[in-house]
């Protein structure tokens, strides 16, 4: 059976591997599900994927958002569904539309996919699963707290011009594949990815040879490879079809067209209207299911009665670091707060709005100076050029003139040099740290952190 599963279904039999860990969750997942199916209840993951991929796409699918349903009602507090429950059924849920556009393509006839895919399909989520099962790369998903959607974390939409200064299109396409794949910077928002891309072109695009050899380690770790999509019609560096062709052949990474990039084209590969709405309305139904315990609320809200006054507040840990690196001290934050509380852990996001106005850059080195207990800094990419990292680094060096070391802890994410940084400090390596390792390094040390008195 291990060779006949795809990317899609292996990543689901590891998501139910981990959700087996807890038996508490495993027990009331089974239960739910089994309830639902009308089976026994399964003992383990092999039985349950058994199980799934017996069903009907339709079938499944329709149980995947009862499901969601039923554990939404038991769910408490602000973070909902727990997120290894969540990632099970959003699993499930994109195994059912695999298998959906799986029937839809044999029906059509398809058989042989076209490095340049053209979908006629206007929603870009919709589009990336059929992209994705079409291809075989499989998808990766995140739910936007902000925008309530979910979104398609494998597809490079709309890839830039050259004007980064790269030597030509292929060379800036090899330059988007490499800031993807780049370890501490898998997620990346807008903001960070452009910045990122600037510090590609400052050392240099990888060798073919080293970036398919990255993109392989992507792909094993996340059982999806990423795709480009594309979604205008006005010039774009992957017009070229001998380009797309090549970053196919050479990085098994296939560029697809849809909605207004189809619309104008003599002839679409494939238009399933239907399909589309089929789609959108499961992902849609499941992701409401799942996140709607803390609609209209930040995941990790700040208690109101915190909100009074920032700098009234004492934490525990506050954390310190560039904007290319988010998507790593995020993970690292929500290990945090779960264990802490968000009122114990200062992490920009959460307090975006108490730091809004005039003089918030004295109320941040407030923060980190007197209100916290160990500053934890993550060196690395663009922190010395940070204004705001800056502020931040002012007040930790001031604790360490004061012989307050103690209340600071290093990571970093590469070799690059610090001012006041020396040989003889220790920082702990993001590059052989997992998110999770990270933070149970600082709740180590937390044990030994007395709290700061009161400046």
């Amino acid at each position: 059976m291990e060779g006949a599963l795809t990317r899609l279904q292996k990543s689901l039999r590891e998501r139910l591997e981990k959700l087996h860990e807890d038996d508490a969750l495993w027990q009331g997942f089974a239960r739910a599900w089994a309830d639902e199916c009308g089976t026994a209840v399964v003992a383990d993951p092999a039985a349950l994927l058994a199980d799934c991929l017996q069903q009907s796409p339709v079938s499944l699918s329709l149980a995947t958002v009862a499901v969601a349903q039923e554990l939404g009602k038991l769910a408490t507090g602000a973070g909902g569904v727990p997120k290894t429950l969540r990632d099970v059924l959003i699993g499930i849920c994109l195994v059912a539309c695999e298998r959906r556009v799986d029937d839809r393509c044999r029906d059509e006839g398809l058989e042989k996919v076209p490095n340049d895919m053209r979908i006629g399909v206007a929603q870009q989520l919709a589009a990336a699963v059929i992209a994705a099962v079409w291809s075989g790369n499989g998808l990766r998903l995140r739910f936007d707290d902000k925008n309530r959607e979910p979104e398609a974390v494998t597809v490079m939409r709309d890839v830039p011009p050259v004007e980064f200064g790269f030597q030509d299109a292929k060379e800036c396409v090899m330059a988007e594949l490499q800031a993807m794949v780049k370890p501490s910077t898998i997620d990346l928002n807008s903001r960070d990815r452009l910045s990122v891309l600037r510090q590609i072109r400052e050392h240099g695009v990888e060798s073919e040879d080293f970036l398919v050899a990255q993109l392989d380690k992507y792909a094993k770790g996340d059982h999806a490879r990423p795709m480009f999509g594309i979604a205008t019609a006005a010039h774009h560096v992957l017009d070229d079809p001998e380009l797309c062709a090549y970053i196919a052949e050479t990085f098994r990474v296939p560029t697809f067209r849809y909605g207004s990039a189809v619309k104008d084209m003599d002839v679409a590969a494939w238009q399933p209207t239907r399909l589309q709405a089929d789609l959108m309305s499961q992902l849609g139904e499941l992701f409401e299911a799942l996140y709607r315990s803390h609609r209209h609320q930040p995941e990790h809200p700040v208690p109101a009665a915190s909100a009074v006054a920032l700098g009234d507040m004492r934490f525990r840990v506050a954390l310190s670091f560039a904007g290319e690196h988010r998507s790593y001290v995020s993970k690292v934050a929500s290990v945090l707060i779960d264990k802490l509380g968000t009122e114990r852990v200062f992490y920009d996001d959460n307090y975006e709005a108490l730091l809004a106005g005039p003089k918030g850059n004295n109320r941040l080195q407030k923060v980190y100076h007197d209100q916290t207990d160990l500053n934890v800094v993550f060196l690395g990419g663009n922190y010395q050029g940070s204004d705001w990292c800056g502020l931040e680094w002012h007040a930790v060096c001031d604790l360490v003139k004061k012989r307050e070391e103690e209340r600071v802890m290093y990571f970093k994410f590469d070799d690059g040099r610090v001012e006041g940084v020396f040989s003889i400090d220790i920082a702990i390596d993001c590059r052989k740290r997992t998110e999770a390792q990270a933070a149970q390094m600082i709740l180590d040390r937390l044990q030994t952190t007395t709290p700061k008195t009161t400046p």
